[in-house]
């Protein structure tokens, strides 16, 4: 009898604990994430889409959630993660809407890290090459005046590196 009464109680117990499981939903985690990243607290939001990544296996390799997670990391300056994310982005998508987008990104990143002209150059040489690279694949793009503009700027500052 205590057995059996022992059962019907573990058999309770569990059921309830399986109705307090929440039902995960990408669509709200999505939203959530965007409200954070408008709100410029892009580390929560970027957990956020890492969460919905993880929660949704469907959204893993989403060119939506991943362009996010490298916009966040460029929203904290975070230029060598942000990179990463935009590379990975493009590797995946290459033909994406988005794509000029990732690439201008990419090739910010690397801009927004060039050194005085005194020092190391290598980051200004990126940053031309991911500009010359959006030129090359994606011509007629968005970003292809800025890019010009870009490009000028680093070919003077390599000019004055090796004037220095």
């Amino acid at each position: 009898m205590k057995k059996n009464i022992l059962i019907a109680l573990i058999f309770l117990l569990s059921a309830a604990c399986a109705e307090k499981q929440e039902v995960f939903d990408p669509a709200a985690a999505f939203s959530a994430a965007e409200e954070s990243m408008q709100k410029g607290d892009f580390e929560k939001a970027r957990r956020a889409y890492q969460e919905l990544q993880e929660k949704a296996p469907e959204k893993s390799y989403d060119p939506a959630v991943m362009l996010r997670i490298a916009d966040t990391y460029f929203g904290e300056e975070k230029y060598e993660e942000a990179l990463v994310e935009y590379q990975n982005f493009l590797n995946y998508h290459p033909a994406n809407k988005e794509a000029p987008y990732a690439q201008y990104q990419l090739a910010l990143c690397s801009y927004n890290q060039m050194s005085t002209i005194d020092r190391d150059p290598e980051m200004t040489r990126a940053a031309l090459r991911e500009f010359q690279a959006l030129l090359k694949k994606y011509p007629g793009s968005n970003f292809e005046e800025q890019a010009r503009n870009y490009i000028a700027i680093c070919l003077d500052r390599l000019a004055q590196y090796e004037f220095y």
